[in-house]
């Protein structure tokens, strides 16, 4: 398939989302100063299928047979596009009309660029969850703004070239629910290409940070599954809740002292519910036979 250059696709990834996210994300595609050529919508096999209620000659629609994670409708997406830029972009992801413009022409200018973005902020940047999540959780590369080199970005919007991500073999689709995006930045720096944070519109997320999220996420960030199926690939560690434990407890422990030591009461007293939601559910899932 012959790539038209200079030109982008945005691809969405879905699972059983809310319009309320969806709908959001599309508008904001309408809405760039450089509209993207094409937009794919990837319904990742939902039950009810996902078919957006918008009429749009640039919008494809598309649905995998089975389901394959985020990881997998990627990389379809990226197949099915036949431009020189893929715009992968979440569902509850926003972007500011230049955002597009702007990250686009760091890649035009920069050759070597497999990957770029901005920083992703939340709607709600005030809420306690979502102040621990950004601090505890995401990428530390993309705190403060600058346009520099980073080992790796948060995957809830980057431009990827395609011709790149397609010639290292796309996002790993074992890594189904953790890991993908650094995944994806490490095997471009060790293929020889870049991966860049630009200095550009922040792109707005609106998911809703809970108690629950952060205790499932800080356990998959510390590499541990909550099933005792076990995993391929790199994905996730096959379930010890005596590992998994551990890890929570060195993790809570590293928290409450960066956090008192500098006053942080209601962030420390954060880090202590996530902790206890986070030692329920591995006790939880310890109680399960396996192959649950």
């Amino acid at each position: 398939m012959t790539e038209i250059e200079n030109e982008t696709t945005a691809v969405i990834p879905a699972e059983n989302e809310s319009w309320d996210h969806i709908l959001p994300t599309l508008e904001s595609l309408r809405k760039q100063t450089v509209v993207p050529a094409k937009v794919i919508f990837v319904d990742d096999a939902s039950p009810t299928p996902l078919t957006p209620p918008v009429s749009d000659s640039k919008l494809m629609v598309i649905r995998n047979e089975k389901n394959l994670g985020i990881s997998g409708s990627r990389n379809h997406g990226a197949e099915v596009a036949n431009t020189e830029f893929v715009l992968f972009i979440n569902c509850g992801i926003t972007l500011p009309p230049t955002w597009h413009e702007v990250v686009r022409s760091h890649m035009q200018a920069h050759p070597k660029a497999g990957l770029a973005s901005t920083r992703v902020v939340s709607n709600r940047p005030d809420d306690l969850m979502t102040r621990w999540r950004f601090r505890f959780l995401e990428n530390p590369f993309t705190w403060t703004r600058g346009t520099r080199k980073v080992p790796w970005l948060m995957g809830h919007v980057v431009i990827a070239r395609r011709r790149i991500l397609l010639e290292i073999g796309g996002y790993d689709q074992d890594l189904r629910v953790s890991q993908e995006d650094g995944d994806i930045c490490q095997r471009l720096n060790e293929a020889g290409y870049e991966v860049w944070q630009v200095d550009g519109p922040d792109g707005v997320s609106y998911e809703t940070n809970t108690v629950e999220m952060m205790a499932k996420k800080a356990i998959r960030n510390r590499g541990w599954s909550l099933s005792k199926e076990a995993y391929p690939g790199r994905d996730l560690r096959t379930f010890d809740a005596r590992g998994a434990l551990k890890d929570q407890n060195a993790f809570l422990v590293s928290g409450l002292v960066r956090n008192l030591g500098k006053g942080r009461i209601r962030l420390a007293l954060a880090s202590v519910a996530i902790w206890l939601r986070a030692r329920k559910l591995i006790l939880e899932a310890d109680r399960q036979p396996p192959g649950r």
